[in-house]
């Protein structure tokens, strides 16, 4: 029988973090459709006063405003499904993590890409410059950070707690001292 391992340190950070990513994410829909909701009420209300009917364009923007409240929503949940799959070392947490790390690091590049794309298009004015080379650097830190998530999850300790590999040998414990 084996002892699961301790939790490795970064993945406690990681847990912490997800799980506050996920508390703001659920506060931000919550937040987000409230106010948006109220503001889609006022709006109706005046172009009702105004206009004696509701404008076409109502519906559209309400749908949208759902929508969006919605993901957020549902984006903090996983975040805290996370959290906790980190947090007890479930294997399936491993592989989102894997997975939504590996998605990043992919968005980034493509961000890189237009970031330098747009560069190129902004050397005739320089005064957008600094601005954009500030864009290429925090790319390239988040790029660098995911980079190191991947690195560290496929560590042996790490993919030991997950159960994701051979447990990582224990050292004896010390010897009882002399009486």
């Amino acid at each position: 029988m084996s002892v699961k391992p301790p939790r490795p340190l970064g993945v406690t950070i990681l847990a912490i973090l997800s799980g506050i990513s996920g508390i703001f994410s659920i506060l931000a829909a919550i937040g987000f459709g409230a106010l948006m909701g109220l503001g889609m009420m006022a709006m109706l209300r005046e172009a009702i006063r105004e206009y004696g009917r509701v404008l076409p364009i109502a519906i559209p923007i309400g749908t949208i405003v759902l929508i969006i409240a919605a993901i957020l929503f549902i984006m903090g949940l996983i975040d805290l499904a996370i959290a906790w799959g980190l947090w007890t070392g479930k294997g399936w947490a491993w592989w989102l993590v894997i997975i939504f790390t590996g998605l990043g690091i992919l968005m980034q590049l493509g961000n890189l890409g237009l970031t330098l794309l747009g560069t190129v298009a902004l050397l005739s004015y320089p005064r957008a410059l600094p601005g954009t080379i500030f864009s290429i650097v925090i790319i390239l830190v988040g790029l660098g950070i995911n980079v190191l998530i991947i690195w560290y999850f496929f560590r042996p300790h790490v993919k030991a707690y997950f159960g994701m590999g051979p447990a990582v040998a224990q050292p004896p414990p010390p010897p009882p001292p002399p009486v």
